[in-house]
């Protein structure tokens, strides 16, 4: 259908300008503990190209209006973000983007990332309870203008349900021009890291110890073979003077997934002395163990070290033998803070 931009609404242009320049900062700001932060909101607007048909027309996204956040019912929150096309002169080109805590799960069209799916004329987004965030979606008839949708719009109820986000109906069909949102790939940042390490607590045998974890050394990232990465990162138990007692923690994109032990979150497992993280192909990880005899000091383990690889298999991360324990010099045990 074709669909007239009114001139009258070009007063748009300048509203958009100003959210651009000072985005939504108090909406965040507003938001809970386990809320979405401003720059990694910033960081996926300023990164989606939108497409026409396949090719890029040079504009990306911006805010559009009031970010809508809800407790998940699960000690979590669910954020739906409004954007609009940008520059714009007219508000029109929305699309509505869900972040559970500050992880972004996806688009109004619930399409697979880094794909965000076709663009909406206009959107509105209400909170509808706990766990639940309702967005509006304006319909049209074929010969109806932008700016005077004359179908009955029709809601689409938006919910968490603990493992994922689902929608009561599938977006209606809109204007039919082509246009969408995709994103190139949205790597680990070390603020993500940090806020894991830093949440870290060890316990010995006699309780809490007050260390954590410190990233130590080189972030290794490999493609996963499945249109994503697998990251590991290396960490050692902070304060130290020694750099002994490390851990490698793994992400899927940007998703924390566990520890080198492969321990059920929160629990990272047990620390080791030393060890080594290599790339060893698309998908595999490598991480090389020093191996120690009872009457080795620290600093010269004796053994032959070990090689354990740790392969994304597409839905988990699978390792090729278990960690030794003749690695471990009985640290402690690292645990997440809620």
């Amino acid at each position: 259908m074709h669909i007239s931009r009114k001139a009258w609404l070009a007063g748009l242009l300048g509203s958009a300008a100003v959210l651009a320049s000072f985005p939504f900062a108090a909406a965040v700001q507003a938001a809970p503990a386990h809320g979405l932060v401003r720059s990694e909101v910033q960081r996926v607007l300023t990164s989606a190209q939108e497409t026409s048909h396949g090719k890029a027309t040079g504009e990306h996204l911006a805010i559009s209006g009031k970010i809508v956040t809800v407790p998940d019912g699960f000690g979590g929150t669910l954020t739906a973000v409004p954007a609009v096309r940008f520059p714009t002169a007219d508000g029109y080109g929305q699309l509505v983007l869900f972040w559970h805590n500050q992880t972004l799960i996806g688009s109004d069209r619930l399409a697979k990332l880094p794909n965000l799916g076709e663009e909406s004329s206009q959107l509105k987004i209400v909170a509808s309870g706990t766990g639940y965030i309702t967005v509006r979606f304006w319909r049209y008839k074929s010969t109806d203008p932008m700016y005077a949708p004359s179908l009955t719009p029709e809601d689409v109820t938006y919910r968490w349900t603990g493992k994922g986000l689902e929608a009561s109906a599938a977006v209606a069909a809109d204007s039919g021009n082509g246009l969408g949102m995709r994103l190139p790939y949205l790597g680990l940042t070390r603020s993500a890291v940090l806020k894991v390490t830093q949440s870290a607590v060890e316990y010995g045998s006699q309780g809490i110890t007050g260390e954590h974890l410190q990233p130590f050394g080189k972030v290794v990232t490999v493609p996963d073979g499945f249109g994503g990465t697998l990251t590991a990162v290396p960490v050692v138990r902070w304060p130290t003077a020694d750099a002994y007692g490390q851990m490698v923690l793994f992400w899927h994109d940007t998703t924390l997934i566990g520890s080198m032990q492969l321990a059920k979150l929160p629990s990272l497992g047990q620390e080791v002395t030393q060890l080594g993280i290599v790339a060893s192909g698309t998908g595999y990880v490598t991480v090389r163990f020093a191996r120690y005899r009872p009457q080795d000091p620290l600093a010269g383990p004796s053994l032959p070290p070990q090689d354990i690889t740790y392969r994304w298999n597409g839905q988990r991360l699978v390792a090729s033998a278990p960690v030794p324990k003749a690695a471990s010099d009985d640290n402690g045990t690292v645990k997440l803070g809620q």
